[in-house]
């Protein structure tokens, strides 16, 4: 019987929180019997609530709030969050040992956050290996990261380019598991949502769409799809198109961000072919990408791109062509039967082949079936299988 702990933070969202709770929920379904899994969240969030409540039996919650974020404020500010970090770093670090007591796990399994720094404090007094998911590319950033990394057993790399960005020396520890999804269920409601997006946006089928999805931040692809509509309406001006761009606001830089978003569309007139929406407004939004004529998730990140990109994956569950910049793990993933990608970051270039695929014999030499089958290179099952071998079973 192998003992197995996974630990998370809590407090995790978006893609890091959709791929840890697909895999929590791959292996616990599984029934593996050689396997005891146990997940302890360090606070009391929004996601370990969540957890807890499909896993009860499986999960231990931790009662303490959610770690603070120094944030981006003045010195003071960043300092007192600081001091407040380390504090919760502390506190967690004792509950974390206390807990592991009951556990006695062969391998603590966690994340490349909060989780990660208390997970690697305890590895300095404990003979118990330690595993992480890391999810960030572009390298080491800092030596509390390097620090981190070098106290740990095993690092699974969600993508060859995540561990490339590692330093050779580690590359013996890395293993590379990519994400996966529910890849069935994904194809079965796109089909169950058909034509929700098109009745939100009162659009008919013969409107050309396309748009992204992606927390409202600079580290999506949002200012590019505006500037790139810009240029196809220009160029196109008879052109009955829409570019839908699908996000949240968890918090205020993204309302920032958000409205300089609103403003820049309203000063290029394109109030009537530029459209933000919330994600909350419309069914599951991976599943209504299905009503696009094309998905673009363009993340540039300052020439690293996506460490993996979940959507990716979502957009090709529906059949529908992705257009990316061939950076980051893109290239792992996208093909040229299955997309297109770009060679720079240039708004010129996806300009030119959002008005290449406009036409609709041009999107004709994507198969959609064809590309919902390449999707289930990325089911869960797959991660899921790779993770268990990875944990001796």
């Amino acid at each position: 019987m192998r003992n197995i702990v996974k630990v998370l933070t809590g407090n995790e969202h978006g893609g890091a929180a959709n791929s840890s709770e697909w895999l929590i929920d791959g292996i616990l379904e599984k029934h593996v019997p050689s396997l005891d899994f146990h997940i302890i969240m360090l606070c009391d969030g929004d996601f370990a609530r969540k957890i807890a409540l499909k896993h009860a039996d499986q999960t231990t919650v931790i009662p303490l709030s959610v770690p603070p974020i120094i944030g981006n404020g003045g010195i003071a500010s960043r300092i007192w969050n600081t001091c407040l970090l380390l504090i919760w770093i502390f506190r967690a670090f004792w509950r974390l040992k206390r807990v592991l007591r009951y556990h006695k796990p062969d391998l603590i399994h966690t994340t490349n956050n909060y989780a990660l720094m208390v997970c690697a404090i305890h590895r300095l007094f404990s003979s118990v290996p330690v595993a992480t998911h890391w999810r960030c590319i572009g390298g080491v950033r800092n030596r509390v990261d390097k620090w981190l990394l070098s106290h740990v057993d095993s690092i699974y790399c969600i993508s060859g380019a995540v561990r490339d960005s590692l330093p050779l020396e580690w590359h013996n520890k890395c293993k590379i598991i990519y994400n996966g999804c529910y890849i069935n269920q994904l194809i079965n409601e796109g089909y169950n949502y058909e034509g929700e997006l098109r009745k939100h946006l009162k659009i008919n089928r013969q409107t050309y769409l396309f748009g992204t999805i992606g927390t409202f931040s600079g580290i999506k692809c949002h200012d590019l799809l505006i500037e790139s509509s810009r240029l196809l309406h220009k160029s196109c001006p008879n052109l009955d198109f829409r570019c839908v761009l699908i996000g949240s606001c968890p918090n205020d830089a993204c309302k920032s961000y958000l409205q300089n978003m609103k403003e820049k569309i309203h000063r290029y007139a394109l109030d009537n072919y530029v459209i933000p929406v919330f994600d909350n407004e419309i069914a599951r939004p991976s599943s209504i990408i299905s009503d696009m004529d094309v998905f673009v998730g363009s993340t540039w990140l300052g020439g690293k791109g996506e460490g993996f990109g979940l959507i990716y994956v979502e957009a090709l569950s529906q059949g529908v062509p992705v257009i990316a910049i061939s950076v980051g793990a893109a290239p792992e993933i996208i093909t040229p039967k299955v997309g297109i990608l770009t060679s720079e970051n240039s708004v010129e270039q996806h300009a030119e082949l959002l008005k290449k695929l406009s036409d609709s014999k041009e999107r004709e030499c994507f198969n959609r079936d064809y590309i919902r089958k390449y999707a289930y290179r990325f089911d869960i099952s797959k991660t899921v299988n790779d993770v268990l071998t990875q944990y001796g079973i």
